[in-house]
């Protein structure tokens, strides 16, 4: 997928890379660590790490020509070439969020109360880390379309469902040990001329069972630049603001952006409060 010409998915993670042919990785009930035996499974669970398909050379296809008329424009009401796509629709893509999800976890057992808030902020930050290099849309779900993913050698089973059409709205569910994680996305994206602008609506949400603790946030805006002309890059630019339902404790994280040296591309720094700072983050 991506912007890659061949497309495969890893099969220890959710990520997508380029190979060139579809794999088979077999994991075997007995490989599977960390989870309950009611939960692992007496046969061998096959899954696939590659896509049968190939990708469509980008290259070929002029953005200028389908664009030029487009600036100002809602994206999601325009009809593309099927190139542009991602080979996933917008739930699967979804699904990534979970590709961290040890870090739940952790939260939910941690004891301190800053601890298990900075688990969610790394949790939030690494969500993001799935649209790195991947300027491609994926497809739009069709109203009450469904996808269903179970890992349990990662300890969680994902659900998500499109609830709208237009707009676009997923709505996604997410369970493991000791958590849920839920929320809803409608995703909109506006051409500016040279860049995109992603804009990620909707709140998302994990609930921590043992301490009764909900924590909900809103992802930040996702950039991509050299729409038209030259290498094309991307850059999440915003605040991020988490709370907690049962105390006082938030936290804040800052999406530096770029600038003209691009110095602060990529960099995160984040602070925790407790109604005076407590500790910052970076990365």
């Amino acid at each position: 997928m991506s912007s890659v010409d061949k497309s495969t998915f890893e099969s220890t993670r959710l990520r997508v890379v380029a190979t060139s042919h579809t794999k088979i990785k077999r994991i075997s009930a007995t490989s599977i660590t960390n989870v309950p035996p009611s939960q692992k499974q007496a046969q061998a669970v096959e899954y696939r790490d590659a896509l049968p398909a190939v990708m469509v050379n980008r290259k070929e296809i002029s953005l200028w020509t389908i664009l030029k008329s487009c600036i100002g424009k809602d994206l999601t009401k325009i009809t593309f070439p099927v190139a542009l796509n991602e080979p996933i629709s917008m739930i699967q893509r979804l699904s990534e969020y979970m590709e961290y999800s040890f870090l739940l976890e952790k939260a939910a057992r941690a004891d301190n109360p800053v601890d298990r808030l900075e688990y969610v902020c790394g949790f939030v930050t690494s969500a993001l880390s799935a649209n790195w290099m991947r300027p491609g849309k994926p497809f739009n779900a069709i109203l009450g379309e469904t996808y269903e993913l179970v890992r349990p050698e990662m300890g969680f089973r994902f659900l998500g469902e499109q609830v709208s059409h237009h707009p676009p709205v997923t709505a996604i569910h997410a369970d493991g040990a000791g958590y849920d994680f839920h929320g809803s996305i409608a995703p909109g994206l506006s051409f500016w001329g040279k860049s995109v602008d992603v804009t990620p609506k909707g709140t998302l949400v994990v609930d921590l069972h043992k301490y009764s603790e909900t924590y909900s946030w809103q992802n930040v805006n996702c950039y991509v630049h050299n729409i038209l002309m030259g290498e094309l890059w991307m850059e999440l630019h915003g605040n991020v603001n988490l709370t907690c339902n049962r105390n006082e404790m938030r936290a804040t994280l800052s999406f530096k952006q770029a600038g003209w040296s691009s110095k602060d591309l990529h960099f995160v720094e984040g602070f925790i409060y407790n109604g005076k700072l407590v500790t910052r983050l970076e990365c």
